[in-house]
C-alpha cells in the first residue's frame, strides 16, 4: 500500500514538472514581457481593521485585509498555499481577502504567475512583498495627545506586551520629559535676555555714546531736509 502511494506521488510530481517545463518552453520573451507589463499594473495593498473586544478577542487585536487591484484574466495570484484569479475579483476587478493576516510585523508575499489563458502558464512573472506594520492601540488613548512623538504613542509601535501599568508609567515619563524640555526652553529665553541686559550694564558708556551719536545724526538729517525745503520755497516765491 505504501509502495502504491509513493508511486502515485512520483507520477503526480513528474506530471507537474513536465507541465511546468512545457509552459516555460512555450513562453517566449515577447509573451512574457507582455505579461510583465500587465503584472506591473497590479496593485497590492493592505487595509487595517481594528476589532471590537469580545469573547476570545483582545482589545489589542487587529487584522489586515489584502486587496489585489487591477487584476488580469491572464494572471493568477499565489499567497502561501492559496491561489486566486480574476474569478475571485469583485465587480471593480479587486480581489479582497478580508482579515487575511492577524497582527503586524510579518511580511505579506504575493507571487504573480501567468495562467492557462496565456502562453506562460505557471511561469512566475512578478513577486510583491509588503511588510505589515504594527498597530499600537494605545496611540488612540486620550493620554497620548501631545505625546505623539514618543514611542509609546506612535501608531506603528509594537506594544502587544505592554501592560496598562507599563503604559501609564511610559506616559508619566514622557510628560516629565516634556516638562523638562519646556523648562529648558524658558531658561534659555531668560538666559538670552539676561545676557543682553548684562552686556548693556557692563558697556553702559559705549551704549549711551552710540545712542547719542545716532540721535545727533538723525537730528542733523532732519534739520538739513527742513532747511532744503525752506530754501526751495523761498526760491519759488522769488520767481513769482
Amino acid at each position: 500500500m505504501k509502495k502504491k502511494n509513493i508511486f502515485i506521488l512520483i507520477v503526480l510530481l513528474a506530471i507537474l514538472m513536465i507541465n511546468t517545463k512545457v509552459s516555460a518552453a512555450t513562453c517566449s520573451n515577447s509573451e512574457k514581457q507582455a505579461l510583465v507589463v500587465e503584472a506591473q499594473n497590479v496593485v497590492v495593498n493592505t487595509e487595517l481593521r481594528k476589532v471590537t473586544p469580545g469573547e476570545g478577542i483582545s482589545e489589542k487585536s487587529y487584522f489586515y485585509s489584502l486587496i489585489i487591484s487591477n487584476t488580469s484574466d491572464k494572471l493568477y495570484y499565489e499567497i502561501g498555499i492559496n491561489r486566486y484569479d480574476s474569478k475571485d475579483a469583485d465587480k471593480n476587478g479587486d480581489i479582497i481577502l478580508k482579515d487575511f493576516f492577524s497582527g503586524g510585523g510579518t511580511q505579506a508575499k504575493v507571487s504573480i504567475y501567468g495562467n492557462s489563458n496565456s502562453a506562460c502558464n505557471n511561469v512566475l512573472i512578478r513577486t510583491v512583498a509588503l511588510k505589515l506594520p504594527y498597530f499600537n492601540y494605545y496611540s488612540e488613548r486620550e493620554e497620548c495627545k501631545g505625546l505623539e512623538n514618543y514611542p509609546i504613542c506612535k501608531k506603528e509601535s509594537n506594544t502587544a506586551d505592554v501592560t496598562e501599568e507599563q503604559f501609564l508609567q511610559h506616559i508619566a515619563d514622557a510628560k516629565a520629559k516634556e516638562e523638562e524640555k519646556n523648562r529648558h526652553e524658558e531658561t534659555k529665553e531668560e538666559s538670552t535676555f539676561e545676557k543682553m541686559m548684562s552686556y548693556v550694564k557692563e558697556n553702559l558708556v559705549i551704549v549711551v555714546g552710540i545712542s547719542i551719536v545716532i540721535i545727533v545724526i538723525v537730528i542733523v538729517i532732519i534739520v538739513l531736509v527742513l532747511k532744503k525745503r525752506k530754501n526751495k520755497v523761498k526760491i519759488d516765491l522769488g520767481d513769482k
